[in-house]
Protein backbone atom coordinates (compact mmCIF):
# COMPACT_ATOMS: atom_id res chain seq x y z
CA UNK A 1 0.00 0.00 0.00
CA UNK A 2 1.25 3.52 -1.05
CA UNK A 3 1.83 6.51 1.11
CA UNK A 4 -1.25 7.90 -0.65
CA UNK A 5 -3.45 5.03 -0.34
CA UNK A 6 -2.53 5.02 3.38
CA UNK A 7 -4.14 8.67 3.48
CA UNK A 8 -6.12 9.10 0.54
CA UNK A 9 -9.93 9.82 1.77
CA UNK A 10 -13.28 9.02 -0.32
CA UNK A 11 -13.82 13.30 0.04
CA UNK A 12 -18.14 11.67 -0.48
CA UNK A 13 -18.08 9.80 2.22
CA UNK A 14 -16.69 12.37 4.29
CA UNK A 15 -19.54 14.07 3.13
CA UNK A 16 -22.29 11.83 3.14
CA UNK A 17 -21.19 10.12 6.86
CA UNK A 18 -20.45 6.90 7.86
CA UNK A 19 -23.00 4.94 10.65
CA UNK A 20 -21.42 4.63 14.09
CA UNK A 21 -23.27 1.79 15.63
CA UNK A 22 -23.87 1.98 19.64
CA UNK A 23 -24.20 -1.55 21.32
CA UNK A 24 -26.03 -3.31 24.63
CA UNK A 25 -24.16 -5.54 26.85
CA UNK A 26 -25.26 -8.56 24.81
CA UNK A 27 -24.16 -7.00 21.53
CA UNK A 28 -27.91 -6.10 20.42
CA UNK A 29 -27.87 -3.21 18.19
CA UNK A 30 -28.88 0.21 20.46
CA UNK A 31 -29.17 2.75 17.82
CA UNK A 32 -26.63 3.97 15.16
CA UNK A 33 -25.51 7.50 14.31
CA UNK A 34 -24.79 8.97 10.44
CA UNK A 35 -21.50 11.03 11.29
CA UNK A 36 -19.52 13.13 8.53
CA UNK A 37 -16.40 13.54 8.91
CA UNK A 38 -15.58 16.37 11.39
CA UNK A 39 -12.99 18.32 8.37
CA UNK A 40 -11.77 17.46 5.32
CA UNK A 41 -14.58 17.41 2.63
CA UNK A 42 -16.85 18.30 5.33
CA UNK A 43 -16.58 22.38 4.97
CA UNK A 44 -19.58 23.41 6.75
CA UNK A 45 -17.87 21.62 9.77
CA UNK A 46 -14.88 23.97 8.93
CA UNK A 47 -16.97 26.55 8.29
CA UNK A 48 -18.69 26.16 11.49
CA UNK A 49 -16.13 26.15 13.37
CA UNK A 50 -14.33 29.22 12.17
CA UNK A 51 -17.85 31.16 12.82
CA UNK A 52 -17.59 29.68 16.38
CA UNK A 53 -13.86 30.43 16.84
CA UNK A 54 -14.51 34.25 15.72
CA UNK A 55 -16.96 35.00 18.65
CA UNK A 56 -14.82 33.66 20.87
CA UNK A 57 -11.68 34.55 19.42
CA UNK A 58 -10.40 36.65 22.51
CA UNK A 59 -11.24 33.80 25.12
CA UNK A 60 -9.45 31.40 22.40
CA UNK A 61 -6.51 33.81 21.82
CA UNK A 62 -6.07 34.37 26.14
CA UNK A 63 -6.48 30.28 26.75
CA UNK A 64 -9.64 31.64 28.45
CA UNK A 65 -12.03 29.38 26.99
CA UNK A 66 -13.29 26.70 29.39
CA UNK A 67 -13.29 23.25 29.04
CA UNK A 68 -17.30 23.08 29.64
CA UNK A 69 -17.49 25.99 27.15
CA UNK A 70 -15.70 24.36 24.72
CA UNK A 71 -17.41 21.07 24.99
CA UNK A 72 -20.58 23.02 24.45
CA UNK A 73 -20.10 24.51 21.50
CA UNK A 74 -18.26 21.74 19.90
CA UNK A 75 -21.40 19.97 20.80
CA UNK A 76 -23.49 22.86 18.25
CA UNK A 77 -21.17 22.16 16.13
CA UNK A 78 -21.53 18.73 15.55
CA UNK A 79 -24.89 18.71 15.97
CA UNK A 80 -25.34 21.00 12.76
CA UNK A 81 -22.26 19.52 10.58
CA UNK A 82 -21.43 16.03 11.43
CA UNK A 83 -24.46 14.50 12.88
CA UNK A 84 -26.42 13.61 10.14
CA UNK A 85 -29.29 11.29 11.05
CA UNK A 86 -30.01 9.10 14.24
CA UNK A 87 -31.74 5.61 14.57
CA UNK A 88 -33.05 3.67 17.06
CA UNK A 89 -33.02 -0.33 16.53
CA UNK A 90 -37.07 -1.57 17.38
CA UNK A 91 -38.58 -4.69 16.38
CA UNK A 92 -36.01 -5.83 14.75
CA UNK A 93 -35.48 -2.30 12.54
CA UNK A 94 -33.92 0.80 12.23
CA UNK A 95 -36.48 4.06 12.70
CA UNK A 96 -35.79 7.27 12.63
CA UNK A 97 -35.18 9.09 16.09
CA UNK A 98 -33.45 9.33 19.15
CA UNK A 99 -34.46 8.66 22.72
CA UNK A 100 -33.78 11.90 24.60
CA UNK A 101 -34.68 10.55 27.88
CA UNK A 102 -33.66 6.69 28.56
CA UNK A 103 -37.08 5.91 28.99
CA UNK A 104 -37.64 4.27 25.31
CA UNK A 105 -39.90 6.92 23.73
CA UNK A 106 -39.04 7.33 20.36
CA UNK A 107 -39.14 11.56 19.47
CA UNK A 108 -37.85 13.31 15.96
CA UNK A 109 -34.20 13.42 15.39
CA UNK A 110 -33.85 16.75 15.55
CA UNK A 111 -30.47 19.32 16.61
CA UNK A 112 -32.31 19.94 19.93
CA UNK A 113 -32.78 16.75 21.10
CA UNK A 114 -28.82 15.41 19.70
CA UNK A 115 -27.67 18.64 21.67
CA UNK A 116 -29.74 17.57 24.78
CA UNK A 117 -28.09 13.77 24.50
CA UNK A 118 -24.84 14.70 23.82
CA UNK A 119 -24.51 17.31 26.53
CA UNK A 120 -26.45 14.67 29.06
CA UNK A 121 -23.77 12.05 27.85
CA UNK A 122 -20.42 13.86 27.22
CA UNK A 123 -18.89 10.23 26.78
CA UNK A 124 -21.21 9.61 24.29
CA UNK A 125 -19.86 12.72 22.56
CA UNK A 126 -16.36 12.12 22.82
CA UNK A 127 -17.09 8.81 20.98
CA UNK A 128 -18.74 10.10 17.87
CA UNK A 129 -15.83 13.12 17.81
CA UNK A 130 -13.06 10.20 17.97
CA UNK A 131 -15.48 8.45 14.88
CA UNK A 132 -15.65 11.78 12.94
CA UNK A 133 -11.78 12.57 13.17
CA UNK A 134 -11.01 8.30 12.96
CA UNK A 135 -9.22 9.01 8.94
CA UNK A 136 -9.52 5.54 8.74
CA UNK A 137 -13.35 5.53 8.79
CA UNK A 138 -13.63 7.76 5.82
CA UNK A 139 -10.01 6.35 3.55
CA UNK A 140 -10.52 4.87 0.50
CA UNK A 141 -8.71 2.01 0.81
CA UNK A 142 -10.40 0.68 3.65
CA UNK A 143 -13.83 0.99 1.91
CA UNK A 144 -12.67 -0.95 -1.02
CA UNK A 145 -11.47 -3.00 1.47
CA UNK A 146 -14.75 -3.57 3.24
CA UNK A 147 -16.80 -3.97 -0.44
CA UNK A 148 -14.71 -6.78 -1.06
CA UNK A 149 -16.40 -8.62 1.75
Amino acid sequence: MSLYDQFKTDTDTEKSGIYYTVYGEDGEDLFRILIARAGGANKAFEKAQEQENKKYKRQIATDNLSLAKRTKLMIGIYSRTVILNWELWIDDKWIQGVDVDGDGEVVPFTRENVIKILQENEELYTDVAAEANRLSNFRKAEQEEEAKN
